[in-house]
């Protein structure tokens, strides 16, 4: 409300000086000449309103100002929002599908326990390897692309609320992912050294191994989501600005 009281004021305040300069300068050509036509006078009266028409050009200018800036705005956040879904949402499409290798070796630990016996130290350091470069992969794509979404706030232009949703799922996956498989290590560090078979720890271990192969499916499904997620998104759009509410001019 007050910034709308404060253009009105703005506008008015230039108008009235507009007039007040036109009539004083009208008034003392007219004084000076004492009704005679004077060349000098009128010269001064045409370079006076010149230099008001041209107040006049720039006030209209001003006007127009936030509407161009506005159109300027639009355009770059349409080059980002063009970058976001051509490039960096189709990349994140391809990194899915290789984090599936990743996962794989956390398959293959329970079964081991259950056919050896032992804690087998080669495979438990491939899984905590490959556990590391997950988290990497997904925590980069998770602040890349909260820098896009902090990018498009910047210039108004705000997520329509269903893709908002897919997104906000799309950065939470790295957190969900990286405590599933904190709760997977976890277990198998509780019952890697158990004797499988013929002790009084065989229920835990035959617990734990199920509690394994458990998690590793939430794990595969995660990340399975995240991929028909990032396809929803394509799908539910033609065109960059299709997916935002974008400020008009």
């Amino acid at each position: 409300m007050i910034s709308k009281v404060w253009k009105v004021f703005k506008e008015v305040a230039i108008g009235i000086l507009l007039v007040l300069s036109l009539w004083l300068v009208v008034n003392g050509a007219l004084k000076e000449s004492k009704g005679h036509f004077e060349f000098g006078n009128l010269m001064d009266f045409f370079n006076t309103l010149g230099t008001l028409g041209t107040l006049v050009i720039a006030f209209l200018a001003f006007k127009k100002a936030p509407d161009w800036f506005k159109t300027k705005n639009n355009e770059i956040a349409h080059t980002k929002a063009t970058e976001f879904f051509s490039e960096f949402m189709i990349d994140y499409s391809k990194k899915i599908e290789t984090l599936y290798p990743l996962i794989e070796p956390f398959r293959e630990l329970p079964k081991n326990l259950t056919l050896h016996d032992y804690y087998n130290e080669i495979l438990s350091t491939h899984c905590l390897t490959n556990q590391l470069e997950l988290r990497t992969v997904l925590k980069g794509k998770a602040i890349s692309l909260y820098e896009y979404i902090i990018y498009f706030n910047t210039y108004g232009w705000v997520l329509k609320e269903d893709i908002n949703l897919k997104v906000n799922s799309l950065y939470n996956l790295h957190t969900k992912v990286e405590d599933l498989m904190m709760e997977y290590a976890k277990k198998y560090s509780e019952i890697s050294n158990s004797k499988p078979y013929g002790g009084v720890e065989e229920n835990k271990f035959i617990d734990g191994v199920d509690f394994l192969d458990r998690q590793y499916m939430l794990i595969e499904k995660e990340i399975t989501k995240c991929r028909d997620i990032i396809l929803e998104i394509f799908r539910a759009g033609n065109s960059p600005e299709s997916y935002f509410i974008i400020p008009r001019n």
